[in-house]
């Protein structure tokens, strides 16, 4: 089973949700897909950010928000990385500015490997 998603949401919850798959057995194989702006944040002066689903807009200033913002979005990724591992599950970081093939071609290396 291929899951792709940004994966924004609850973190115990996907975690929750990653271990069912694997108690019923499925291999499971996780995309997280990025675009590169929610990476690197290369916003520059005052800006609108429109929220995610229910969320409202916000103002902010990016300078002044990278960092927590980068923090928070690691230590996201890490937290989704170690349900993964704890249940067995692969994780692969897909950037949107990626070409798609190549990443395919590394997600289906890596799992040839692993099965080797």
């Amino acid at each position: 089973m291929v899951i792709l998603s940004d994966f924004f949401d609850d973190a115990s919850a996907l975690a929750a949700g990653l271990k069912h798959f694997r108690h019923r057995r499925h291999d499971v194989v996780l995309l997280q897909v990025l675009d590169p702006a929610e990476m690197d944040f290369p916003f520059q002066g005052p800006t609108e950010f429109k929220g995610l689903e229910d969320f409202p807009e916000v103002q902010a200033d990016p300078l002044v928000i990278r960092r927590a913002y980068q923090r928070e979005l690691e230590s996201f990724r890490q937290s989704l990385q170690q349900a993964c591992r704890s249940e067995r599950i692969d994780y692969f970081l897909v950037r949107t500015d990626q070409p798609l093939d190549v990443t395919l071609m590394n997600v289906l290396a890596s799992r040839q490997r692993s099965v080797q």
